[in-house]
């Protein structure tokens, strides 16, 4: 039985009560595909002269908070609620969802910028662009990390792991990648390949072990959401703790003179490291807890929306990056960018990619489907 100063025992239950859907875990699913179209549109929209210039340095900053601690590691903590509430919790069924999840990371690198430089290199005859065709194909992002964490969450169901072990393994791991330099940083092949654990360079995004503690986090809290017994009790709880720890670790950071925006700009905040996640963790608690207080009036059409986003956010993310790839190299060579224009475009992605999801969900199910 949990038992801290924050949560005591009588909050939980011995046996598992929360097992429908968590409203505000779908909210938290929303909220970050829609600030990753945001922040991806942005990012492949204007390049880093255009800061300061055509895009204002605060709208810079807000877009790319959002697209940082309020992205990624939302998803992925979501992702790891969403483990603690799978229905088939063997390691069997986990390591075959994270090979699937890897073969869709691959065949969206195809779609989204193999088959595109492909394109180019077949009209220009440039052989950057038949680089490209390569560096596309090796791009490894959040659809491979996934995939990664679920085969390393079967491996550690095998050794019969709990949740709070398989919370401290992270823990390590993220020390580990902390200290560990890239070593292939200038090979495409080394670092499509290393890159898979370890933080190589721009392209490979989310390596294992600099972001396994977020889908372990949200694991461990999954499986304390689903014994749960008075979850207002437990939320404020968690808002009050998350909000105390995020002042005095900020206040700390800021008495360093260390700039805060280092943790989400750039591409050290793919490396991630102890530093960044310990300011970013506490966000994410403060998120869920706000969804939760929020969820009761998301009610009808708005919930079902909400759910549905939620169920098939992996189609709506990569319908995303295709549209956004195509639609942005495309747009590059007849119009100049502008803020009004790169937000018309990120509306309009979000809501094709959602009808895009739906359409495929009724038809024969999801993007790049395969046999288990």
């Amino acid at each position: 039985m949990i038992k801290t100063p924050f949560f005591d025992a009588s909050l939980f239950s011995k046996d598992n009560v929360n097992t429908s859907r968590q409203l505000e875990v779908d909210l938290v699913k929303v909220l970050a595909i829609l600030t990753m179209v945001l922040v991806h549109v942005f990012e492949f929209s204007f390049t880093i002269d255009d800061v300061g210039k055509t895009v204002p340095m605060w709208l810079t900053l807000i877009i790319e908070f959002c697209g940082g601690p309020l992205s990624a590691p939302l998803f992925m903590t979501a992702m790891g609620v969403g483990m603690a509430y799978a229905r088939k919790q063997d390691a069997l069924s986990y390591a075959s969802r994270g090979k699937i999840l890897i073969r869709q990371g691959y065949h969206l690198n195809f779609w989204r910028g193999g088959l595109l430089y492909l394109v180019i290199y077949t009209i220009t005859k440039s052989d950057s662009s038949l680089f490209y065709v390569v560096q596309g194909m090796l791009v490894l992002d959040i659809l491979h990390f996934a995939g990664m964490a679920f085969l390393f969450l079967a491996l550690l169901k095998l050794l019969k792991m709990k949740p709070w072990q398989i919370l401290l393994v992270s823990v390590v791991m993220e020390v580990i990648a902390t200290l560990m330099p890239p070593v292939a940083a200038d090979s495409v092949l080394g670092a499509g390949v290393l890159g898979l654990v370890f933080f190589q360079n721009q392209y490979t995004t989310f390596p294992l072990f600099s972001w396994f503690i977020y889908p372990a986090i949200g694991y461990f809290f999954g499986h304390m959401l689903l014994r749960v017994t008075d979850k207002k009790r437990f939320y404020q709880r968690i808002l009050i703790a998350a909000a105390g720890v995020f002042i005095a670790y900020t206040g700390v950071l800021q008495a360093l003179r260390y700039d805060l925006t280092e943790i989400f700009l750039g591409h050290g905040y793919y490396a991630q490291g102890l530093l960044r996640a310990t300011w970013i963790l506490p966000i994410c608690a403060l998120v869920y807890s706000l969804f939760y207080f929020i969820s009761p009036v998301v009610k009808g059409k708005g919930k079902k929306l909400a759910e549905f986003i939620s169920s098939k956010v992996n189609d709506i993310y990569i319908a995303q990056w295709i549209l956004i790839t195509w639609t942005c190299t495309i747009l590059a060579e007849y119009i100049a960018p502008t803020v009004g224009s790169v937000m018309a475009l990120v509306c309009i992605i979000t809501v094709l990619s959602v009808v895009l999801a739906y359409g495929r969900s009724r038809r024969d199910g999801r993007f790049f489907k395969y046999k288990k």
